[in-house]
C-alpha cells in the first residue's frame, strides 16, 4: 500500500511552499509522525470537497486515521463515527486523543448527562458511538440536530459498514438500517455521509449505498479485500460441531505455551468459548491461575470490565490463546496474532474475512487463517455449489456427515447460538451458509486456490500471484509439489 509521498519527495517539499495533498502530508505527520497512504489523503480531501465516500479497505490498513485527517488542516469539522462495538469506539477515541485530538466514545459504559453537555458545547471534534447512540433522541440525536453545533461542518462515518446490511437489514440491530435517516434532519443535508470497511460484496454495497442515501457523486475507493500477510486453509474436522477437543489438534504441547505466538479461536456462540477453552487448558494441562491467564474466553455476554480487562491483557501479549465470538471481530487491533481459527463455518465470507483480518497487523508477520470445518458442512457446501452450477471436484463428493451433525441438522434450532447474529429470515438452522461461503469451503477442501474465491466475490484489484507468495494452502501444496523447496512448507505453519 503506497504512501502518499515517498520518503524523498517527503524530505523536499516539507518547508517549501505547497499544494493541498503536501499539506495533508505535512500536518498529518507533525501530528502522529505518520506519512499517510494515498487512500487516507484521497479520503480526507473527498470529505473536504463535500462528498460523500465508500471506502472498502482491508483490516489494519489504516482506515480510522483516514477520518482523523481532515481534522489536521481545516478547523470547524465536526465528525461522527458509529462503530458495532464500545471496544472499537474506545480504541478510536484514544486514538485520536494521542494525536491531539479532543475525542469521546459514547456508549452505555460512559453515557452521563454532563458528557452530552460538553459534547453540545463543542467540547470534542470526533465523537464515536453506537448506531444505537447516534440516532436515540436522549442520546447524540438532540445534539446533532440542534442548532448549537450548526455552525460547524458535520462529516459521518459508519465505520464496518457492511453492518447495516448484515446486521440491520436482518433485523438484528436496525438502528444500523436507519442511520442514513439522519440525513434528511441535518441542518446541512449536503453534510458528507461515508462509510468504510474491510469487506464489501457487491450485493452488500448496493444496500450500503441506498440506506444512507449516499449521492451519485460519491468518491469510491476501492483497495480490495487481499492482504498478502494471510495465509488460507481450510481443515476438515474428525467429529460433527460438538468436537471441541479437535482445536487441539493444532496446538503442540512440545512448546510451553507462553513461548508460542498468539492465538485467536472464533466461534459462532458465546456458550462456545468456555467449552473451547475447557478442553485447551486440560490439553496444556493447566489449573488455577495459569489456566485463566493464559486462556480466555471472551463473548458480548461478559460484563464491561471483564471484557476491557481481558482485551488489554490480550493486547499486552499476556493472553496467549483468546476464544471470541462476534464480539470481537471488528476493528479491534492486536498486532501480534500468528495463528487463527473459525471453529465450524461462518455464514457468510464477510464475517471470515473480518474475523481472518484480526491476524498479522504488525508489518511483516504472517498469520496462518484456517477455517475447521465439519464433515457435515463439506456436504452441505458441496451440493449448494453444485446446485449453483460451480464444478465441485469429484475427490470430495464421497465425504459424508458425521451421525451427530445429521441428528442436529433434523432437530428443531431452539438451542440456536446466543451471538449467531448472521442468520437470514429464511434461515432455518444456525449452520446454514452463503454460496460465496460454500464455494470457499469446497475449494480449500479441494486444495484449490482460495485467494481465486476470494477475488471473485471481493472484486479485488490485480495483486502479488497467490502461487508467488504461498498465499493460501492450495498454492503451498502446488509449490511443493511443482517446486521442490524445503522452506515453503514451514511459511503455512510458522
Amino acid at each position: 500500500m503506497e504512501p502518499a509521498l515517498d520518503d524523498a519527495t517527503f524530505e523536499v517539499i516539507r518547508n517549501q511552499p505547497r499544494d493541498i495533498t503536501d499539506t495533508v502530508v505535512i500536518k498529518t505527520f507533525a501530528r502522529t509522525n505518520l506519512i499517510p497512504r494515498k487512500f487516507q489523503v484521497q479520503f480526507a480531501l473527498g470529505v473536504d470537497a463535500g462528498r460523500d465516500v465508500l471506502c472498502v479497505a482491508g483490516t489494519g490498513s489504516g482506515k480510522s486515521l483516514a477520518f482523523a485527517l481532515i481534522h489536521f488542516f481545516r478547523d470547524n469539522i465536526q465528525t461522527w463515527i458509529v462503530s458495532p462495538l464500545n471496544v472499537i469506539e474506545h480504541q478510536m477515541a484514544a486514538d485520536y486523543c494521542n494525536y491531539g485530538l479532543r475525542a469521546v466514545a459514547v456508549n452505555a459504559s460512559t453515557l452521563t448527562p454532563e458528557l452530552i453537555k460538553d459534547i453540545a458545547s463543542d467540547k470534542y471534534d470526533i465523537v464515536t458511538s453506537s448506531p444505537e447512540a447516534y440516532r436515540d433522541s436522549n442520546k447524540l440525536r438532540k445534539v446533532i440536530l440542534s442548532p448549537d453545533l450548526a455552525h460547524k461542518r458535520h462529516v459521518t462515518i459508519v465505520d464496518e459498514a457492511h453492518c447495516i446490511t448484515t446486521w440491520g437489514s436482518t433485523g438484528f440491530r436496525k438502528d444500523f438500517e436507519r442511520i442514513g435517516d439522519m440525513r434528511i434532519k441535518m441542518p446541512n443535508q449536503e453534510a458528507p455521509m461515508c462509510a468504510a470497511t474491510a469487506t464489501l460484496l457487491e450485493k452488500i454495497k448496493d444496500g450500503v449505498v441506498q440506506s444512507l442515501h449516499m449521492k451519485t457523486d460519491r468518491l469510491d475507493i476501492n483497495l480490495g479485500r487481499w492482504r498478502p500477510s494471510l495465509r488460507f486453509g481450510i481443515r476438515i474436522m474428525n467429529g460433527g460441531m460438538n468436537s471441541y477437543s479437535q482445536v487441539c489438534g493444532h496446538f503442540d504441547t512440545s512448546v510451553a505455551l507462553e513461548d508460542t505466538s498468539q492465538a485467536m479461536i472464533f466461534v459462532e456462540a458465546a456458550k462456545i468459548t468456555h467449552f473451547i477453552a475447557r478442553e485447551l487448558r486440560l490439553h496444556y494441562k493447566l489449573s488455577g491461575d495459569d489456566a485463566s491467564d493464559l486462556i480466555c474466553a471472551y463473548h458480548a455476554n461478559m460484563d464491561e470490565p471483564t471484557k476491557r480487562r481481558i482485551v488489554r491483557r490480550f493486547k499486552a501479549g499476556k493472553v496467549i490463546i483468546l476464544i471470541t465470538t462476534e464480539a470481537l471481530t471488528m476493528g479491534a487491533d492486536f498486532p501480534f496474532v500468528l495463528r487463527l481459527f473459525n471453529f465450524t463455518h461462518p455464514m457468510i465470507l464477510e464475517i471470515w474475512f473480518q474475523r481472518a483480518g484480526r491476524g498479522a497487523r504488525q508489518a511483516g508477520l504472517v498469520c496462518v487463517s484456517i477455517i475447521l470445518v465439519t464433515k457435515y458442512a463439506v456436504q452441505t457446501a458441496t451440493a449448494l455449489s453444485k446446485s449453483a452450477g460451480i464444478e465441485v471436484d469429484p475427490a470430495i463428493l464421497s465425504t459424508k456427515a458425521e451421525p451427530e451433525d445429521l441428528e442436529l441438522a433434523e432437530a428443531p434450532s431452539a438451542d440456536s447460538p446466543v451471538e449467531n447474529t448472521h442468520k437470514s429470515k429464511n434461515s432455518k438452522s444456525p449452520r446454514s451458509m452463503s454460496l460465496e461461503i460454500a464455494e470457499y469451503i469446497v475449494a480449500g477442501v479441494a486444495g484449490q486456490c482460495l485467494t481465486e474465491v476470494i477475488d471473485k466475490y471481493f472484486d479485488n484489484p490485480a495483486h502479488t500471484s497467490c502461487y508467488d507468495i504461498g498465499g493460501c494452502e492450495g498454492c503451498i501444496r502446488r509449490r511443493q509439489h511443482e517446486e521442490p523447496d524445503t522452506h515453503l512448507g514451514q511459511r503455512q505453519e510458522n
